[in-house]
């Protein structure tokens, strides 16, 4: 999953996608796998 949505950021598509939504401010520049500062359950 993290590599698929990597691709679509590189791409552009998930910046696009954002705008039509209305939510390119929420954009992230890279997705990670749990990435550190996540609380533990």
């Amino acid at each position: 999953m993290t590599a698929a949505l990597n691709a679509q950021i590189a791409s552009g598509i998930y910046a696009e996608v954002l705008g039509k939504w209305g939510l390119g401010d929420e954009a992230i520049s890279q997705s990670r796998t749990n990435p550190p500062g996540l609380p533990e359950k």
